[in-house]
């Protein structure tokens, strides 16, 4: 019976290798990654790597959509209205208007098609997802579909894809995600591609009209109530936006079409007041930050130094109230001894 046990024993060498391999990643050692697999992975993350956080605040942005894409009125009677919407977006304003450059980046006019060979890795990756070999034909059907936009929009036979690599790589996984069993048609392909590019517009757009809808806001503020408008510039948590809002105060003027006589005419002055208010502001900004402190001619001390001498002034002052009584509690040096009796 023992023979017949010993008989099905694994082979030791076979079983070194399964447990070798088992122990990397308690090793501090990665598994190893077929260089395909690599490249595929990588295909996918260097386009949507610095979308996610992107999407993922613009995503939170459409609970307030509502309440910011909404038309007001450029007039005194609005100052209320402009202070409190103001002060309730305008900590989103920043990382509002760093997501809506991201998306721009990432959209056609920016980031361009994806290269055919880009395209092929990433449809690739896909394809090898559903377990599907790699066939030329289905491959060749695919690439085919996305670089003929151009006959979709003259034949009018089908809507355009406006392909990017960060929607391609979306509409990727997300076939990955929810697709079963079968591997996606290119019609299947090319719809998600569609999806996954108006879910990047739709983010851009969360993002443009909280950005427009906080600048309106305080531009009203800085011509009809200069000093609420200020009021945030001078703290450090809102200073860093300031140059930015300016930027597009001069971009866009106020409301939502600007102004006629907005920015400089042809004789070098500036006719409309808002204008030269705003040419005020940014002169501004060259100047130091009002709650900026003044630079100390002796550099700060680590906190131990800082102890030791408050330690010591503290006890200086204590010496010089006391006067004589410290200088008698002073241990003086110990007397001779001697071995003579005392004599009474």
């Amino acid at each position: 019976m023992a023979k017949n046990i010993e008989r099905y024993k694994p082979p030791q060498r076979a079983l070194a290798t399964t447990q070798g391999r088992a122990l990397q990643p308690s090793q501090g050692r990665a598994l190893s990654v077929p260089s395909h697999g690599r490249r595929a992975l990588t295909a996918y993350e260097k386009p949507l790597a610095p979308l996610t956080p992107a999407l993922r605040f613009a995503t939170q942005l459409k609970e307030h959509s509502r309440e910011v894409d909404v038309w007001f009125s450029h007039e005194v009677a609005m100052v209320s209205f402009a202070r409190d919407k103001r002060n309730k977006f305008i900590d989103m304003f920043g990382r509002a208007d760093e997501a809506r450059s991201i998306l721009s980046n990432a959209g056609q006019m920016y980031a361009g098609r994806p290269s055919r060979k880009m395209a092929s890795a990433m449809i690739g990756a896909m394809l090898g997802a559903f377990g599907a070999k790699a066939d030329k034909d289905v491959l060749a059907g695919m690439l085919d579909m996305m670089e003929n936009d151009e006959l979709g929009c003259v034949s009018e036979l089908w809507l355009p894809l406006n392909l990017t690599p960060a929607s391609l790589a979306l509409a990727c996984r997300k076939l990955i995600a929810t697709k079963e069993r079968f591997a996606p048609t290119p019609a299947e392909l090319a719809a998600a591609c569609r999806e996954a590019g108006n879910t990047l517009g739709w983010a851009k757009q969360a993002c443009d009209e909280l950005v427009d809808f906080v600048r309106r806001c305080d531009i009203l503020l800085l011509e009809f109530d200069h000093d609420e408008w200020e009021r945030p510039y001078l703290t450090p948590q809102y200073r860093p936006i300031l140059e930015r809002m300016l930027q597009l105060h001069d971009i866009y003027g106020p409301g939502h079409n600007g102004a006629e006589d907005w920015g400089e005419d042809d004789d070098g002055n500036y006719p409309n007041p808002l204008y030269r208010l705003l040419v005020a502001e940014q002169a501004k900004l060259a100047l130091p930050a009002p709650d900026a402190p003044e630079a100390k001619l002796v550099p700060e001390q680590p906190a131990p130094e800082r102890a030791k001498q408050i330690a010591a002034d503290e006890w200086k002052q204590i010496a010089d109230e006391s006067g004589t009584k410290l200088a008698a509690c002073k241990t003086t040096a110990p007397a001779k001894r001697t071995r003579k009796p005392i004599q009474s």
